[in-house]
Protein backbone atom coordinates (compact mmCIF):
# COMPACT_ATOMS: atom_id res chain seq x y z
CA UNK A 1 0.00 0.00 0.00
CA UNK A 2 1.15 3.20 -0.80
CA UNK A 3 1.34 6.61 1.27
CA UNK A 4 0.27 10.03 -0.55
CA UNK A 5 0.38 13.10 1.76
CA UNK A 6 -1.00 16.35 -0.09
CA UNK A 7 -0.34 19.68 1.95
CA UNK A 8 -2.97 22.22 0.91
CA UNK A 9 -3.41 26.29 2.09
CA UNK A 10 -6.16 26.18 4.08
CA UNK A 11 -9.88 27.97 2.29
CA UNK A 12 -7.25 27.53 -1.72
CA UNK A 13 -9.28 23.76 -2.61
CA UNK A 14 -12.75 23.49 -2.03
CA UNK A 15 -14.08 20.43 0.08
CA UNK A 16 -15.29 19.36 -3.57
CA UNK A 17 -12.11 19.79 -5.25
CA UNK A 18 -10.53 17.75 -2.73
CA UNK A 19 -12.74 14.55 -3.02
CA UNK A 20 -12.09 14.70 -6.82
CA UNK A 21 -8.23 15.15 -6.25
CA UNK A 22 -8.60 12.22 -3.93
CA UNK A 23 -10.26 9.94 -5.85
CA UNK A 24 -8.24 10.93 -8.80
CA UNK A 25 -5.38 9.39 -6.83
CA UNK A 26 -6.86 6.25 -6.38
CA UNK A 27 -7.28 6.25 -9.89
CA UNK A 28 -3.71 7.10 -10.92
CA UNK A 29 -1.94 4.52 -8.63
CA UNK A 30 -3.88 1.99 -9.23
CA UNK A 31 -3.16 2.46 -13.22
CA UNK A 32 0.09 3.87 -12.65
CA UNK A 33 1.48 0.80 -9.65
CA UNK A 34 -1.22 -1.69 -9.25
CA UNK A 35 -1.65 -0.65 -5.77
CA UNK A 36 -3.75 1.09 -3.41
CA UNK A 37 -2.93 3.99 -1.63
CA UNK A 38 -3.82 5.84 1.97
CA UNK A 39 -4.31 9.59 1.34
CA UNK A 40 -3.54 11.85 3.72
CA UNK A 41 -4.52 15.60 4.00
CA UNK A 42 -2.60 18.23 5.61
CA UNK A 43 -4.25 21.45 5.48
CA UNK A 44 -1.37 24.94 6.38
CA UNK A 45 -3.15 27.63 8.35
CA UNK A 46 -3.83 30.70 6.64
CA UNK A 47 -0.88 32.72 6.66
CA UNK A 48 1.20 30.10 7.32
CA UNK A 49 2.61 29.13 3.79
CA UNK A 50 4.38 31.80 2.05
CA UNK A 51 6.48 31.49 -1.30
CA UNK A 52 8.26 34.34 -2.35
CA UNK A 53 7.38 36.95 0.28
CA UNK A 54 4.15 36.60 -0.65
CA UNK A 55 1.04 34.37 0.64
CA UNK A 56 0.97 31.22 -1.08
CA UNK A 57 -1.83 28.75 -2.90
CA UNK A 58 0.63 26.51 -3.56
CA UNK A 59 0.03 22.71 -2.68
CA UNK A 60 2.75 19.84 -2.03
CA UNK A 61 2.17 16.17 -3.06
CA UNK A 62 3.98 13.04 -1.99
CA UNK A 63 3.73 10.18 -2.88
CA UNK A 64 5.76 7.12 -1.89
CA UNK A 65 6.26 4.46 -4.76
CA UNK A 66 7.70 0.93 -5.25
CA UNK A 67 11.13 1.01 -6.87
CA UNK A 68 10.16 1.64 -10.50
CA UNK A 69 11.70 3.15 -13.90
CA UNK A 70 12.59 6.74 -13.96
CA UNK A 71 9.91 6.91 -17.20
CA UNK A 72 7.02 5.15 -15.37
CA UNK A 73 7.87 7.63 -12.58
CA UNK A 74 7.92 10.27 -15.16
CA UNK A 75 4.46 9.39 -16.28
CA UNK A 76 3.01 8.87 -12.85
CA UNK A 77 3.95 12.13 -12.02
CA UNK A 78 2.88 14.11 -15.04
CA UNK A 79 -0.62 12.25 -14.34
CA UNK A 80 -0.87 13.74 -10.86
CA UNK A 81 -0.16 17.09 -12.51
CA UNK A 82 -2.92 17.05 -15.04
CA UNK A 83 -5.30 16.23 -12.71
CA UNK A 84 -4.13 18.42 -9.74
CA UNK A 85 -3.77 21.59 -12.63
CA UNK A 86 -7.49 20.34 -13.93
CA UNK A 87 -9.47 20.00 -11.02
CA UNK A 88 -8.15 23.57 -9.24
CA UNK A 89 -7.55 25.25 -12.67
CA UNK A 90 -4.22 26.48 -11.30
CA UNK A 91 -0.74 26.47 -13.41
CA UNK A 92 2.17 23.52 -12.54
CA UNK A 93 3.75 26.24 -10.34
CA UNK A 94 1.47 25.96 -7.91
CA UNK A 95 1.85 22.54 -6.98
CA UNK A 96 5.08 20.51 -6.14
CA UNK A 97 4.46 17.17 -6.41
CA UNK A 98 7.49 14.02 -5.84
CA UNK A 99 7.72 10.49 -5.84
CA UNK A 100 10.13 8.63 -4.20
CA UNK A 101 10.42 5.50 -4.27
CA UNK A 102 9.97 4.04 -0.17
CA UNK A 103 13.03 2.54 -0.42
CA UNK A 104 15.06 5.33 -0.13
CA UNK A 105 13.12 6.98 2.55
CA UNK A 106 13.89 4.19 4.93
CA UNK A 107 16.07 4.84 7.83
Amino acid sequence: MMICYCLIQEGKISPKEVGVLEKGIHAIVEKHLASGVNVSWVTISEGNGWLGGEPSNSSLVMLTTPDIAQPARVDLLAAIRDLWTDTTKWTVHDVMITAPPLSSLAT
